[in-house]
């Protein structure tokens, strides 16, 4: 008896970075209990990452580069690079604003549209 079969497996791999790089991502500690979505602008607090409010007064530190969970001690964040436009948010869930995209700019993070 002969079996012929076809498997497909599909596998999606999403990346906060986009392009070529250079990229640099560092790792730094989260405030307690913060939940951070992957693509969250970043600020630091006292030295620990919070999701950015433009609202606020934190500077803007980095881009999330993986998601972290209350109970991660900490988060690894894009500080420079090419980023994906359509992940950032800020606070909220949010997508950044012109002003927001400048500051990350500012710090050489350049959000592009995903091809």
């Amino acid at each position: 008896m002969v079996h012929d079969a076809v498997v497909r497996v599909r596998h999606t791999v999403t990346s906060v970075t986009t392009g070529a790089g250079p990229h640099i991502e560092r790792e730094y500690p989260k405030k307690a209990d913060a939940v951070i979505p992957m693509g969250a602008v970043v600020a630091l607090d006292a030295g620990e990452a919070v999701v950015y409010d433009p609202a606020g007064a934190l500077p803007i530190k980095g881009v999330a580069s993986c998601s972290a969970a209350a109970d991660a001690p900490g988060i690894s964040l894009c500080v420079l690079g090419r980023v994906r436009a359509d992940l950032l948010t800020v606070s909220g869930g949010a997508a950044p604003d012109a002003a927001t995209l400048a500051k990350l700019e500012e710090r050489h993070i350049y959000a592009e549209e995903s091809v």
